[in-house]
């Protein structure tokens, strides 16, 4: 039941992630400063698995909005209770600590300081 699609179009992926039953971002080798596609998963209220590397733990509540993991053999421990994180919590998250209008605006400061 898991099917890798590639790389999607914004309507697509948002599509997939809306009816996915998990988010898999097992990332173990580097070290992800942000993760935006995290962001947009937990948004269409889709939980993540993710190695615990990185801006992950800053963004994902283990055992609230998906599962921190550090081996594979974790993720696949973490994909057996996917069922227990609440979709509507994912959203909240991210609608709390992730608005639109707050991360526009950080964007827009950081690039006026670069053109500065």
């Amino acid at each position: 039941q898991i099917r890798f699609v590639g790389a999607s179009d914004f309507e697509k992926k948002i599509g997939l992630l809306r009816r996915a039953k998990a988010f898999l971002f097992p990332i173990f080798k580097r070290q992800e400063p942000f993760g935006l596609i995290v962001i947009e998963a937990m948004a269409c209220g889709t939980p993540v698995i993710a190695a615990r590397s990185g801006a992950m733990p800053e963004l994902i509540k283990d055992g609230e909005t998906g599962f921190l993991v550090d081996t594979k053999e974790e993720a696949v421990q973490a994909l057996k209770k996917i069922d227990t994180i609440s979709r509507k919590q994912c959203r909240q998250h991210i609608a709390d600590n992730f608005p639109l209008e707050t991360m526009v605006d950080n964007y827009e400061a950081l690039y006026e300081e670069i053109l500065a």
